[in-house]
């Protein structure tokens, strides 16, 4: 049942700083990343065939903005170290203009998975990942 839905609900975000990223920090498979920038609120964060290892968010260049220009992630099998580097990432991201499917691919230049959307996103109140094998 491990394999089918790791549900990371309710993950708490607090405080507004400037300039960078927002990283998600916190148990049940996030591990800990650097956080020069954190974006104000809660977000529900749900992922289906995999595991989070990190989670951040890119803001847009102005260091007092809420846009959310691009979203970075590590994702690492049920062994929690093995990271996933093929296969298809999908997401379905909640924010203040409704729901939208950014589109995922994996850099292997940066080593990450990232997901860019085809507007900027602001107020983002929920994140659906769902991963699928090569």
């Amino acid at each position: 049942m491990r394999n089918m839905i790791q549900l990371l609900g309710g993950v708490a975000v607090a405080g507004v700083v400037a300039a960078g990223s927002t990283a998600f920090t916190a148990g049940s498979g996030l591990t800990a990343t650097p956080a020069t920038a954190v974006v104000g609120g809660t977000a529900s964060v749900a992922v289906s065939g995999a595991n989070i290892g990190a989670l951040t968010f890119v803001h847009d260049a102005d260091p007092n903005s809420a846009e959310i220009t691009l979203i970075h992630l590590t994702l690492k099998k049920d062994d929690g170290s093995t990271a996933i580097t093929t296969g298809t990432l999908t997401l379905a991201v909640t924010a203040g203009a409704g729901t939208a499917a950014p589109t995922c691919a994996y850099s292997s230049g940066n080593t990450r998975w990232e997901c860019t959307p085809s507007a900027d996103w602001t107020t983002i109140t929920q994140l659906a990942f769902k991963y699928l094998e090569a």
